[in-house]
């Protein structure tokens, strides 16, 4: 299915359901990280910032995102949460520059 505009929907609710159901600390320390990058063939793939996030989600939060991802719609059987890797942003490499 991809990434498409009723996943950014779907992707929305199913946010909002967590911060909800796991409460605003949770939400904002493990499920906000979170990017959901696309939904193919019932695998959800989620990016999060470094490894720690991406382990500590899947020991603690998987089935909670599973339930609420299929219960807003996005039929996901399993979830692939890799780590983003993060260019340095201009800024950050005229710094390294000049140091």
């Amino acid at each position: 299915m991809g990434r498409d505009r009723m996943t950014d929907v779907a992707w929305g609710e199913v946010r909002n359901a967590l911060r909800e159901n796991l409460g605003e600390n949770n939400f904002i320390t493990w499920i906000a990280p979170l990017d959901l990058n696309a939904v193919d063939s019932g695998v959800a793939r989620l990016s999060a910032p470094t490894n720690f996030v991406a382990n500590w989600v899947n020991r603690n939060f998987a089935e909670h995102i599973l339930r609420a991802m299929n219960s807003g719609g996005l039929r996901v059987q399993r979830l692939d949460i890799s780590v983003e890797a993060k260019r340095p942003s201009a800024d950050a490499r005229v710094q390294r520059t000049l140091a």
